[in-house]
């Protein structure tokens, strides 16, 4: 029994060692030295390439930081470019606009005669609609025809939805402005307790709150022992610094503000004295006519020591002078005249413009006979020394010959026109080609003008080749075909053109000699605009001191443009220095208020 269970303990233990011969089979061996080395030698190269990448990725993040930065760069650049761009293109509009205006105002039926105007415009109103109506049914037609073929859009449809209007694309919106604004801000009590809180946002109102104050001083009458009768005041209220006539225009009711606003509602925004009384009514201003016509002689009369100084500065000495003249219909009496009316006779108005002096002049001569003659120009401008710019008036021309000493440029605005006129009336090809040469001419000084060039630069720029061969091209041309009549085929419209072109060719080209010359007398034509608008509504002078007062506000009006100031303001200010006693009247030119 003893035997038999050693055998059983002997198998035991035998089954155990064979367990644990089996489990140390299966653990693992220890590397060997060289295999450990291998080991940390990879392991190492591994950290050794993630640095690598973590470094490149550093890199190609600093890289990417750059280029957004550059692409920020250049975006604002082309923002930049644009906006330069859409300016200029705004420009140009407004300039075709201006010269469209222009075109019509010179070359349309000025005849005061009723005989022949009618027919003459039925027949061009006829002409215009018949290549109006055959060029739309040739636009329907491609238009139908593109689109059947490549399915495009149809581009009749396309102008009727004007989707391809270029003008509104990068116009900004001017944003509102009050003169004075009132901020009403909202309470947050009772707010939606279960709604997150955004911001806050402006809902705004406008109104308009007109009417006329009127200050009745009451002045105790005494009279003296000698019967002179005296008046005195005294406020009730001694920090009342309010006084009787201290702050109204002289032979006046009005005050500096009234009478200012008084001249631009009249001259400036054309408001006819009749309808001026309809606003005073809705103001509840009870006044008549012609105490308004009073109170701006009245002003006019204060201002003439301004108007006599602003003609001397215009006058100076080497000073470029752009001249242009319009006319108007004034109502002279006349002594016998048993009407006691009189009657409308059309004179002239003529405007100076000295760019340099930023001064702009009226001036207004009754000549029976010689109301548009070289007698006012030539006696207004006396013993004046230096450069006339114009149109082709004859006038102007023999200024400069019966005084060599001045110089005289021509207006490439009215060669322009001439040719344009001829296109459209005869679809003159040559007459285009000649339109868009002195386009070019104008670019160049677009470019000038949006890159703020110095006199010098700009006579620099004009000087260049590429200016030379527009001209020598225009000159060429126009030589060619009035040297060969028969070959072009000019119309006689055509011919007179040309003729005005090459006959007047010395003095348009003049203005490259200085920078300081314009290339066409815009800066003159534009300023007697508001002579054509009265014109065109029928509002003319019924005496002749209303168009001498007009021409001084205009004066003032047209300088105050021209510096950049409120005219309103302007108005205000001098009235106010001028009651006051101000006698230095070179600080109340615009200019000098400007500054």
């Amino acid at each position: 029994m003893k035997k038999q269970d050693q055998t059983v303990e002997n198998m035991i233990m035998q089954a155990h060692y064979l367990e644990a011969l089996e489990i140390e089979s299966k653990a693992q061996k220890p590397l060997a030295e060289m295999e450990r080395q291998d080991f940390i030698n990879t392991i190492t190269e591994l950290k050794a390439m993630i640095g690598s990448l973590k470094l490149t990725i550093d890199t190609l993040r600093q890289t990417i930081n750059s280029q957004n930065a550059t692409i920020a760069s250049l975006q604002k650049s082309m923002d930049r470019l644009q906006s330069a761009y859409d300016k200029a293109v705004k420009e140009r509009d407004d300039l075709n606009g201006r010269m469209n205006r222009s075109n019509q105002e010179t070359f349309g039926s000025k005849s005061l005669k009723q005989s022949g105007r009618g027919k003459v415009v039925k027949n061009d109103r006829q002409k215009e609609r018949d290549d109006w109506a055959s060029k739309d049914d040739n636009d329907n037609n491609a238009s139908s025809a593109s689109s059947s073929a490549d399915g495009e859009i149809d581009q009749t449809k396309v102008k009727s939805e004007n989707l391809s209007r270029s003008g509104r694309n990068g116009m900004k919106y001017n944003r509102m402005n009050a003169a004075k604004t009132i901020t009403l801000e909202t309470s947050l009590e009772g707010a939606p307790e279960d709604m997150k809180f955004i911001g806050y946002k402006d809902i705004e109102e406008y109104t308009k709150k007109s009417y006329v104050e009127c200050t009745v001083f009451k002045v105790a009458v005494y009279e003296d022992k000698f019967g002179m009768r005296h008046d005195f005041y005294q406020p009730k209220d001694e920090k009342d610094t309010r006084r009787p006539n201290l702050n109204v225009v002289p032979s006046t009711h009005c005050t500096p503000e009234f009478l200012a606003d008084l001249v631009v509602d009249h001259y400036m925004l054309m408001t006819p004295i009749y309808r001026q009384s309809i606003r005073n009514i809705l103001d509840k201003l009870q006044i008549s006519s012609n105490t308004n016509r009073n109170w701006l002689t009245q002003g006019a009369e204060l201002l003439t020591p301004i108007i006599r100084l602003l003609k001397k500065k215009l006058l100076k000495v080497k000073s470029i002078l752009n001249i242009d003249e319009t006319w108007t219909k004034v109502r002279i009496k006349f002594k016998g005249d048993k009407t006691k009316l009189g009657r409308y006779f059309k004179k002239y108005v003529w405007v100076l413009v000295n760019k340099a002096k930023q001064i702009t002049y009226f001036f207004y001569d009754n000549d029976e006979n010689d109301s548009r003659g070289k007698r006012p120009i030539q006696t207004f401008l006396g013993d004046f020394l230096g450069t006339i710019q114009s149109d082709g008036y004859v006038v102007y021309k023999e200024l400069t010959k019966d005084n060599p000493a001045n110089e005289h440029l021509m207006c490439w605005a009215h060669v322009r026109n001439k040719f344009e006129a001829v296109f459209k009336a005869c679809k003159d090809a040559d007459a285009d080609t000649f339109v868009k040469l002195i386009a070019t001419l104008y670019r160049v000084e677009a470019e000038c003008l949006l890159n703020h060039y110095t006199p010098q630069q700009i006579k620099k720029r004009r000087q260049q080749k590429d200016v030379t061969k527009i001209l020598s091209l225009i000159y060429k041309k126009a030589n060619g075909m009035l040297a060969n009549p028969i070959r072009y085929h000019y119309s006689d419209m055509m011919r007179k053109a040309l003729v005005y072109l090459t006959s007047n060719w010395e003095d348009l080209i003049k203005y490259r000699n200085d920078g300081r010359f314009t290339i066409d007398n815009m800066l003159a034509e534009r300023a007697v605009r508001p002579f054509t608008v009265k014109r065109k509504n029928s509002l003319f002078f019924s005496i002749e001191d209303g168009i001498e007062s007009a021409l001084k506000y205009h004066t003032l009006i047209e300088t105050c443009k021209n510096v950049g100031l409120n005219v309103k303001e302007y108005f205000t200010y001098v009235f106010s220095r001028l009651i006051e006693g101000e006698k230095d009247y070179e600080k109340l030119l615009p200019s000098a208020v400007a500054r």
